[in-house]
């Protein structure tokens, strides 16, 4: 495979017109060298090393089209600009940008351009691979700083502040994960670097650092500011989508040396939305009741699961499942049972016949506040145990 600035600068001699490559977040990557660059927004592109709000904008109207040539506007000159999205399997990794002058003939080159998507696209993944290797001294730096030994947790805080890769703290740790379905290990790994990068790309230098993993992504953002924050870690889950994106945030330390514990609380609130998923990025300090039992060993879970929910679960009958969702919404809302019936979308005389047979099965009196408040532990333990999922 030929290297991505040499590929793009050869499909840019058989346009004979200039062309440049961004990332799906809209970072520069890589333009050719061919004149004139008489397109406004490419031109800001490659004076801010980004694509230009309006560009982005361009972009994102057309997502979602039919995959060949998307035609984004004209230039300042008339040509008709153009992006073609460019995929690996279902996976966006960037566009290929660029413009023709009207009646030019140049619909064949722009079929060969569109023919030379994929090969682009894994020039992109090896693209950014290589940036990986050339960020290792940073990257080893931050393991370390997540490690366990405090002592090594201290000396990487001492190369991180020399060289200077992130300003000083507060320190706010994002986790970045996917629910694994159909894909290999590696094409999960490889949408998470992606992800991780591309909310990299779009903070200023020195704001944030990151960690791609084999199992999850790390980002360091040196803010304790909750709208930046939910920004980047929005940014990831969108990148990844909804069905498959697993990110947790924890909460903002005052020292860079601290950055561990905010990481295993934002990793806490990945196990949280994979097992009890809300479809948006999930946050430590939101996780009520959960924070509590992520706290726990496994063994503790167990006991935290109560004689009564292990009984419901266990119980021998078709509507065992509907039992224990019925439950967990009504303990959710409080004993609320109006709500927990517009919620279960039954009536409200159905709810109080489900609760009945809750309380037969489980041997509990739900007009007991001790006895709700041990079984909305029992039912959240059994979920982080896998016991209990009301989606299956």
């Amino acid at each position: 495979m030929r290297p991505l600035q040499q590929f793009v600068e050869h499909l840019a001699g058989r346009l004979s017109a200039p062309l440049l490559v961004v990332g799906p977040a809209g970072d520069l990557v890589a333009y050719s060298s061919h004149p004139p660059y008489d397109d406004p927004l490419a031109s800001e592109a490659i004076l801010c090393r980004a694509a230009p709000a309006a560009l982005r904008a361009l972009l994102d109207q057309q997502r979602g089209s039919d995959e060949g040539a998307w035609s984004i506007g004209h230039t300042s000159a008339g040509a008709e600009r153009f992006a073609i999205p460019l995929r690996h399997d279902d996976l966006l990794c960037g566009y290929l940008i660029g413009s023709t002058a009207p009646d030019d003939g140049a619909q064949p080159v722009i079929d060969e351009l569109c023919a030379a998507a994929h090969e682009l696209a894994l020039g992109l993944i090896v693209f950014r691979k290589e940036r990986d290797t050339s960020r290792g001294d940073e990257r080893r730096a931050i393991h370390d700083l997540l490690s366990t030994d405090s002592v090594v947790r201290h000396d990487a805080t001492l190369r991180i502040q020399e060289q200077r890769w992130i300003k000083a703290a507060p320190v706010t740790a994002v986790v970045v994960a996917v629910r694994m379905t159909d894909g290999s290990a590696d094409d999960a790994r490889i949408q998470v670097s992606l992800a991780v990068e591309d909310v990299r790309d779009r903070f200023p230098a020195r704001s944030v650092i990151s960690l791609p993993g084999p199992d999850h992504g790390v980002l360091l953002l040196a803010t304790d500011d909750p709208e930046v924050v939910a920004r980047a870690a929005q940014t990831a889950h969108d990148r990844l989508g909804e069905k498959t994106a697993l990110v947790g945030v924890g909460r903002a330390v005052d020292r860079l040396g601290d950055s561990r514990e905010s990481f295993l609380q934002a990793l806490r609130a990945v196990r949280v939305e994979s097992v009890d998923p809300t479809g948006s990025p999930r946050a430590f300090a939101d996780l009520g009741v959960y924070e509590l039992l992520t706290g726990l060993a496994e063994p503790e879970l167990h006991t935290a699961m109560g004689a009564a929910v292990i009984r419901l679960l266990e119980h021998e009958e078709t509507q065992a499942a509907s039992l224990a969702a019925t439950l967990e919404t009504y303990l959710d809302l409080g004993g609320d049972a109006r709500a927990a019936a517009e919620a279960l979308y039954v009536h409200r005389a159905t709810l109080y016949q489900r609760l009945r047979r809750i309380e037969q099965v489980t041997d509990v009196d739900l007009a007991d506040g001790r006895a709700r408040l041990a079984c909305h532990l029992g039912i959240k333990a059994a979920r982080l145990l896998g016991r209990y999922d009301r989606a299956g």
